[in-house]
Parts: C-alpha cells; sequence; structure tokens
C-alpha cells in the first residue's frame, strides 16, 4: 500500500532542472506560501492529503584555517 502511495506522489510531482528556472519556481513558492527564504526547498502538490513541502538547509562551508 505505502509503496503505491509513493509512485503516485512521485508520478504528480512537479520536478524543475536548470539553476534559472529552479531558482524563479523557488521564489513563487515562497511569495504563494508566506514561507522564510531558505536555500533550497521543494513541493507536492497532491491530491489527497496536504501538499508535502521539503526544505533543505545549506550545508555549512566548513572553515579551513589553521589556528
Amino acid at each position: 500500500m505505502s509503496s503505491a502511495l509513493i509512485k503516485t506522489h512521485r508520478s504528480n510531482a512537479e520536478t524543475y532542472h536548470g539553476e534559472a528556472l529552479c531558482k524563479q519556481k523557488f521564489h513563487e513558492l515562497l511569495k504563494e506560501l508566506s514561507l522564510p527564504q531558505r536555500p533550497h526547498q521543494g513541493r507536492h502538490r497532491g491530491d489527497g492529503p496536504p501538499p508535502a513541502i521539503r526544505l533543505r538547509e545549506a550545508e555549512a562551508e566548513e572553515d579551513n584555517a589553521q589556528v
């Protein structure tokens, strides 16, 4: 049951490729949902439960400076 549900969600997911298009869609989504600025974000508009939103924070850069 759960694998069928996952396949359904994946088949209906909006996926964008390319930096410019992803950045544009990202900003549209932030504006639409009144969310705070985040470096990485994705969403799934489904027919059933509320849309799934995936947020990913930017990874901190390591400071390789010697003290």
